[in-house]
């Protein structure tokens, strides 16, 4: 096998052994152990990987047609943060540069290609989970609304909690590896040099608690993986790079 194509190939199987991949615990394990066989069988180092040419670093905005970022998004968005290899930045457009009385918010999600386009995916799937599971509870519960921020608070922190886990589990099985895999710092380089002068805020999460164990419950049931392992899969396929 040719040199370049060995490497794209161990680049692509980096990919998926990354937690942010969600690819499961057994994929993880078997594209991390294909690495290592074809970085021996080729004699090659993983350092010498890295350092070759990635995917761009690209943004991806979706406009929340709102002069407001409501809860749910700051709850996504701290998820994508976390846990998907790509940083989320609000971006302010005036309609009116004179008043700036208009305005319109967005979310840039910026990261490497394939990144971008899972936690674009992520993205509106947690949208349209958070607002389903909501919608079911209050039917059950008859809720009132003043309790929503509270839910989706809620379903934010079991979310968070199940992918802590199996973060902390990944991290667990990679410290007894002979190698490191290098953290990416390509994307936080792009932020620093396109958005010098970005201002970080924390968002108030104070909210009625009434109904966030219900959230936290809620959202520990969410599974992410079918849709991405799906989308992965069929890239997969296209690329030739499914393991063997």
């Amino acid at each position: 096998m040719e040199t370049a194509k060995v490497v794209k190939k161990i680049q692509a199987l980096l990919n998926l052994s990354q937690p942010h991949s969600n690819s499961t615990e057994a994929e993880s394990t078997a594209a991390l152990s294909k690495v290592y066989e074809l970085l021996e069988k080729h004699h090659l180092k993983i350092e010498e990987i890295q350092e070759l040419p990635q995917e761009e670093v690209q943004e991806n905005i979706v406009e929340l047609h709102s002069s407001q970022i409501s809860s749910k998004t700051h709850c996504i968005v701290s998820i994508l943060n976390d846990f998907f290899h790509i940083q989320c930045i609000y971006h302010t457009r005036y309609e009116d540069h004179v008043t700036k009385t208009v305005r319109r918010k967005s979310v840039r999600l910026i990261g490497r290609e394939t990144d971008v386009e899972v936690a674009l995916y992520v993205f509106h799937f947690l949208s349209r989970e958070f607002e389903s599971l909501w919608k079911s509870y209050r039917q059950q519960t008859q809720a009132p609304q003043r309790e929503k921020k509270g839910f989706l608070y809620g379903i934010y922190l079991g979310l968070k909690e199940k992918l802590d886990t199996q973060k902390n589990r990944y991290q667990q099985d990679r410290s007894s590896s002979h190698e490191m895999i290098p953290i990416d710092r390509g994307v936080q380089e792009y932020i620093e040099k396109e958005y010098p002068h970005l201002r970080r805020k924390t968002w108030n999460s104070q909210c009625d608690t009434s109904s966030l164990a219900e959230g936290k419950h809620a959202g520990k049931s969410i599974k992410i993986n079918p849709g991405i392992h799906q989308a992965q899969q069929n890239q997969r396929l296209e690329q030739g790079l499914l393991l063997e």
